[in-house]
């Protein structure tokens, strides 16, 4: 299969698996909204950034190199498998004595906070290794029941219930549970575990490759989520509730980029060693790149009405933290995609070092801003953070492959959302600011014109089929 075919392939099954149960998650908001206080979703917010911090911790991330060694063919699946499930078991036992240490800093729902920690190692194990097995449909329709149920439960729990934080912490954890059973049974895990495939030489292996990722994890976590913390430090949890709801705009922009990274992987792996790699990698860059902008400018586009009509009226002021984390989101997922050389590579180690030079940025500004400006400070140090990484990473990754980075298109994209800038935060005339919000946004598409160009061709090629 041609491998621009094949890219497009993958995305349009994790569009249908991803989109729906995305898109569900979004609409939930508003229920959240209303039925929990800022304080409560505040609380939830830190509680899940938590388990996401602890995660890799837990696991040694070896939930990522049972990804990364299942797509190598001279590799057995199942002795992959089984080296990273039962040590992911072994692992997640140890964390356990923990429990007392966490317990002493009254941490809300430790009991709730461990079992979702583990269930959600296992998940994602699983889930990589159908994704990197072949299993795309599978692997989308997994994500498809997580979401189902999760807001079926939480829809119960939260309306009939009045659970508050808990209630949702247990609808978390039962969808997890469902979508582990599903992916057992659909994939017939149990043929593929086996004690005597444990191998301690592959799991030295795949330490080797995870090790270095759980630094990057943690860097990572640093720059995308500790804002959350000097917000709490210095503003306080409704504020932190208020930049939870915020956040949730550009969870729509994550949503599209985490279908597209599913699909990228597989492509980026396949396509390393290729003698075009360069080019192919340059050209699939400059396409995300612009996308990504084309995105931010159509949400900043409905961003207030959107708001009104989404959101309870004691959300609506977060609107104005939206623009710049829908910034710092695109830069993340830029800086993402370039560190999927760095997987396909098998060298961790360099993808670790430049996430921390963006943490140390990331984690200053924010300490320096945010007590000054509030949320808005937190906002511009991810910004600066990222883009940091940006840099190193095109900078390092020329000893693997060369990504051309198209400054001229780049800057015409940041100008445009400018202009858009301007309008959205236009004072008192409604109208004008109004006009200047659909100037830059029109500008933006002449600018990038190549690129839907290349859209419509593929639109009619699905068409077609």
């Amino acid at each position: 299969m041609n491998r621009t075919k094949k890219l497009f392939s993958n995305i349009a099954v994790f569009i249908v698996g991803n989109l729906g149960s995305k898109l569900i998650s979004f609409l939930m908001v508003p229920l959240y909204t209303y039925y929990l206080t800022s304080g409560q979703f505040g609380t939830i917010d830190l509680l899940l950034t938590t388990i996401n911090l602890c995660l890799p911790l837990v696991t040694l991330s070896l939930f990522d190199a049972v990804f990364r060694f299942t797509m190598d063919k001279r590799i057995d699946s199942g002795e992959v498998l089984s080296t990273g499930f039962f040590s992911t078991i072994l692992f997640s036992g140890v964390s356990l004595l923990f429990f007392p240490l966490v317990k002493m800093f009254n941490v809300p729902h430790v009991g709730l906070f461990f079992l979702i920690l583990f269930f959600t190692a296992i998940f994602t194990m699983f889930q990589n290794f159908t994704r990197a097995f072949g299993y795309s449909r599978v692997f989308a329709t997994s994500g498809i029941i997580n979401t189902f149920i999760f807001a079926s439960v939480n829809i119960v729990l939260l309306v009939f219930f009045h659970g508050g934080v808990e209630a949702y912490l247990e609808s978390y954890l039962i969808a997890i549970i469902v979508s582990i059973v599903y992916l057992v049974l659909k994939v017939k895990i149990w043929n593929k575990i086996k004690v005597n495939q444990y191998s301690y030489g592959l799991l030295k292996s795949m330490l080797h490759y995870s090790v270095p990722l759980i630094p990057n994890s943690l860097a990572w976590w640093f720059t995308n989520d500790s804002s959350r913390y000097f917000i709490l430090a210095f503003v306080g949890v409704s504020a932190n509730g208020m930049f939870a709801v915020a956040n949730k705009i550009p969870t729509i922009i994550n949503m599209f980029f985490t279908i597209f990274t599913q699909a990228w992987q597989i492509s980026a792996i396949d396509e390393f060693e290729s003698r075009d790699s360069s080019e192919y990698y340059s050209k699939v860059f400059r396409n995300l790149l612009q996308f990504l902008f084309i995105l931010v400018g159509v949400l900043i586009l409905v961003l207030k009405p959107g708001m009104r009509i989404l959101f309870s009226l004691s959300y609506y002021d977060a609107w104005h933290y939206v623009p710049i984390l829908l910034i710092s989101v695109v830069f993340a997922d830029i800086s993402a995609f370039l560190g999927t050389v760095y997987l396909a590579a098998k060298k961790t180690i360099s993808v670790f070092s430049t996430t921390v030079c963006g943490m140390i940025v990331n984690v200053t500004l924010s300490a320096l801003l945010t007590p000054i400006l509030g949320v808005y400070g937190a906002g511009v140090s991810m910004v600066v953070g990222f883009f940091v990484v940006i840099l190193l990473r095109l900078h390092s990754i020329k000893k693997f492959v060369r990504i051309v980075m198209p400054w001229g298109k780049f800057a015409s994209l940041i100008f445009s959302l400018s202009v858009m800038l301007v309008g959205v935060y236009s004072p008192n005339n409604d109208f004008i600011g109004v006009a200047i919000t659909i100037l830059g946004f029109v500008f933006m598409l002449v600018m990038n014109r190549d690129f839907l160009g290349d859209v419509m061709v593929v639109f009619q090629s699905i068409k077609k089929k």
